[in-house]
């Protein structure tokens, strides 16, 4: 049975602001959504694109009310090593690297509860010219992430990425009197107290939160500085090396500073810095964006977990409902963590004859690296 195609309506961001505000505004109230689709987070990042970014805003109505919002960005024509040129679009993103630095979590499409439809329809109805559509960390718990297994033939889901957003639950911390510590595993615990007990040996261990705009800019630029030093020291990249990346936060901070949508905490051992973090709020929801810690030449110390730990107790404190350590499997975020979200990175790919042709040549180079690397053990054993 064919789906009804749904009509959608264009508008540009750059155009068309004024609509787009409302119109997604007014979507926000109708539907569960993450800080990464607030209007906060969605203005901030609209202005800080280039006005000919290729973004929209589709939308779909019933009797002129919208049911169904998202962004979309793209065409972009992207090259792979396998594939010449392949017309992507993205969802709330753009496509391109260096703007999609930001990543977007728990993403997804804001959509009215009575409006029914299905992802098929949705995908057969998009008025852009695409091949492959990218739906970068998905919200599992909400559409489409939750659609991606429904049937969406002749459309193939190729799931890039899975992972779990790692949190805790501060009502379980609230629970327990505060004592977050007594969640943890008897060796996280030891390693938090003994880097607190360590630390008070040269002064007071005290968390400072940002009460105005201008605190929360010095503890935001010692944050980036620390943060730059470490990946430095790994000799890797950091995203605080873009300037636009940067340039977004700051901006961020001046516009959504006073909504209390911004936390930035530094936590302090007599006049030393022991670590920052830059945390967003939304919703009684804390999300952990990015962190900054003063590493010691002592291996045992944990300037992060502390700094964490202290973050957390501070947001159970004061009502807070979760402390969510986003996308990610680092091992900090399984050990600090009470529970989970799962996220996926996907892309759904029309039913051409050129991404089968990719899809087994990508399956080769993983059987030929899988070889190479029993080969190598079996050399290895030989020599033994």
């Amino acid at each position: 049975m064919e789906l009804r195609k749904i009509k959608f309506q264009s508008y540009s961001p750059f155009i068309d602001f004024d609509m787009v505000e409302s119109i997604w505004k007014y979507m926000l109230n109708k539907c569960d959504h993450s800080f990464f689709l607030s209007w906060g987070w969605v203005e901030n990042w609209i202005l800080s694109l280039p006005q000919d970014s290729k973004v929209v805003l589709l939308v779909a109505k019933e009797k002129n009310i919208p049911v169904l919002a998202f962004f979309v960005g793209g065409p972009i024509d992207q090259i792979r090593k396998t594939i010449p040129v392949i017309k992507t679009i993205s969802l709330n993103a753009t496509g391109i690297p260096v703007y999609d630095r930001l990543c977007i979590e728990y993403n997804a499409f804001l959509f009215q509860k009575s409006f029914s439809f299905e992802l098929k329809q949705i995908l057969d109805s998009i008025p852009i010219d695409w091949e492959e559509f990218l739906l970068p960390w998905l919200d599992m718990s909400l559409c489409p992430g939750n659609c991606l297994q429904d049937g969406l033939r002749p459309y193939y889901v190729l799931t890039r990425k899975k992972s779990s957003s790692h949190y805790v639950d501060l009502k379980k911390v609230r629970e327990c009197n505060g004592d977050y510590l007594s969640l943890l595993s008897r060796k996280v615990r030891y390693q938090i107290r003994h880097t607190e007990r360590r630390y008070s040996e040269n002064g007071t261990v005290k968390l400072q939160v940002a009460a105005t705009v201008d605190e929360g800019f010095k503890i935001y630029d010692e944050m980036v500085d620390l943060h730059r030093q470490t990946w430095k020291r790994r000799g890797r990249d950091c995203a605080f090396n873009s300037d636009y990346f940067y340039s977004f936060h700051r901006n961020f901070i001046v516009k959504r500073f006073a909504t209390g949508e911004i936390q930035l905490v530094k936590l302090t051992c007599g006049e030393e810095t022991v670590g920052c973090l830059y945390n967003f709020v939304y919703e009684r929801k804390v999300y952990f964006y990015q962190s900054g810690y003063n590493y010691k030449g002592d291996k045992k110390l944990q300037p992060g977990y502390l700094t964490i730990a202290k973050a957390i107790i501070y947001n159970s404190t004061i009502g807070n409902l979760t402390y969510d350590f986003l996308a990610g499997d680092a091992l900090y975020k399984r050990k600090l963590s009470t529970d989970h979200n799962k996220l996926v990175l996907a892309a759904i790919q029309r039913p051409y004859f050129k991404f089968r042709v990719e899809r087994l040549l990508n399956r080769a180079e993983r059987l030929q690296k899988k070889l190479k690397a029993r080969l190598k053990n079996k050399i290895k054993k030989f020599i033994r």
